[in-house]
């Protein structure tokens, strides 16, 4: 039986369309994911967040295309009355996004894949606009050979990403190496994601993953601070690095579940006018997010 739970940023980072991203082991599959983060004082913001994302696959003799689509809503409490009264158009937001990812096979087992994925993140309290757009994609090229370790395969990846993995939309590259110790045992070492995986067998495993994540959601809704003039059009950033332990069980063929906790050392939470200059800073703390994922195979 193939392993159907991948590791899912979010990876965020993902916003969730990042199923095909340097942060995840991607299959094959066509799935229905669902996902629940509750993160706790944030710069004393508590914020939680419920994802659920489709992706569906199409396998040629030459590649393979990926169509995905995806929900996410943040909910943030602020816990100090004059941050609410400030930032409350902030409380609720949402992410929209849909990716098509190509990847073609080439000669000497290399590949490269390509991928396009738009997003909307916005409070949608008011009509719709360009800032709160946001074109993000990717190039990557791989590598896969034959591993003398337990008769597996090793890959390498490396290429160009434009996503807000870092809070802020940018561009960065990474890269990734992946490896079987044995048959219980494989790892990913690379820039943005590490990870460690134990197979107890093939219905459980554990995962320890590092990685960065982020957020950046635009409102149109004007903000005023200390009786200046109102800022249309602001943004708040959320970024962190994440150290991350999940428990991934396989129930039978079509459903899965995770069960995971993740040490946040330095989140920064902040607001950015129009030119991402900022303009207010909730501070930066260290946090814990409780994590829970539930993963439907489709075929």
């Amino acid at each position: 039986m193939k392993r159907i739970f991948s590791l899912f940023y979010f990876i965020g980072s993902m916003l969730f369309m990042k199923a095909q991203g340097p942060l995840n082991k991607a299959n094959s599959e066509s799935t229905i994911t669902s996902g629940y983060s509750l993160y706790t004082n944030v710069g004393d913001v508590e914020m939680t967040k419920k994802s659920i994302s489709m992706d569906v696959f199409k396998t040629y003799a030459t590649g393979t295309l990926l169509f995905g689509v995806g929900l996410e809503y943040w909910n943030r409490r602020f816990n100090d009355i004059g941050e609410n009264r400030l930032f409350g158009s902030f409380e609720d937001s949402y992410s929209i996004g849909l990716t098509s990812t190509y990847t073609q096979k080439c000669n000497g087992n290399w590949s490269v894949g390509l991928s396009f994925t738009p997003q909307l993140n916005a409070t949608l309290k008011r009509e719709l606009g360009s800032d709160d757009m946001i074109l993000a994609g990717n190039i990557q090229i791989g590598k896969e050979w034959d591993s003398s370790i337990s008769n597996g395969k090793a890959k390498m990846a490396f290429g160009l990403y434009y996503d807000i993995l870092f809070g802020e939309p940018q561009l960065f590259p990474f890269v990734s190496y992946s490896n079987m110790i044995n048959q219980s045992w494989d790892y990913t070492i690379g820039f943005p994601l590490s990870s460690l995986r134990y197979s107890l067998n093939e219905y459980h495993d554990f995962d320890i993953l590092i990685y960065p994540e982020g957020n950046y959601t635009n409102t149109s809704e004007g903000i005023s601070i200390n009786g200046t003039d109102t800022i249309l059009n602001s943004k708040l950033e959320f970024k962190t690095l994440v150290i991350r332990m999940d428990y991934n069980s396989i129930i039978d063929d079509y459903w899965a579940v995770s069960f995971g906790i993740s040490y946040l050392p330095n989140t920064e939470l902040r607001i950015l006018d129009t030119n991402d200059t900022e303009i207010y800073s909730f501070g930066s703390t260290e946090s814990l997010c409780i994590n829970f994922g539930v993963k439907y195979k489709l075929n």
